[in-house]
């Protein structure tokens, strides 16, 4: 008998919420770096990725609309997050 591995929904059930995070964490990290032009640091991603699910997902594909979104929320987002977008700005 041939040992086939699980389908991935069987195995983890959990990996498409894994994948869009992980999706949405790569564009954060690209919009933010496309802000100021410098790269973010794991930091910065990990402090803006929970608040770009939360408030942004609808812009996760326009770097421009992700950008202002965040800034459109300022007043919710981590005070983490918020550190990471003003530190940017001044960039």
């Amino acid at each position: 008998m041939i040992w086939t591995p699980l389908p991935p929904t069987k195995a983890w059930p959990g990996w498409k919420l894994a994948l869009i995070v992980a999706v949405l964490g790569a564009l954060l990290l690209f919009a933010i770096s496309q802000s100021s032009g410098a790269a973010p640091t794991p930091a910065e991603r990990t402090a803006c990725t929970p608040d770009a699910i939360r408030f942004c997902m609808a812009h996760i594909a326009n770097r421009a609309n992700m950008i202002a979104c965040l800034q459109a929320h300022r007043a919710e987002l981590s005070a983490e997050c918020r550190a990471v977008i003003r530190t940017r700005k001044g960039k």
